[in-house]
């Protein structure tokens, strides 16, 4: 699923997207900054609702389990993202 991630944390993330997820789901990121291969993530779709664009879904999603090797690419990937500021900024 193409989707649109709109917050991303150690814990999970934020994502918009045109149907729900089903409630397990592989997120690949790819072409995170700072890293040199795309990050594969495990999670659980814990909840979807109407986003306030019409015709898109919000969808929570909880990471399940990284690795220690995902656990550092995640560091990266939030250090290099806060480095570069918000789209607002």
């Amino acid at each position: 699923f193409p989707l649109t991630v709109l917050d991303l944390g150690a814990g999970g993330a934020l994502v918009e997207t045109k149907n729900p997820l089903p409630e397990d789901v592989v997120l690949d990121i790819l072409d995170p900054p700072g890293l040199s291969a795309k990050l594969r993530l495990v999670c659980r779709c814990l909840n979807s609702r109407p986003s306030p664009v019409e015709g898109r879904v919000l969808c929570h999603l909880q990471w399940v389990y990284l690795t220690p090797q995902e656990t550092k690419k995640m560091g990266v990937l939030l250090i290099q993202l806060l480095r570069q500021g918000s789209p607002r900024d």
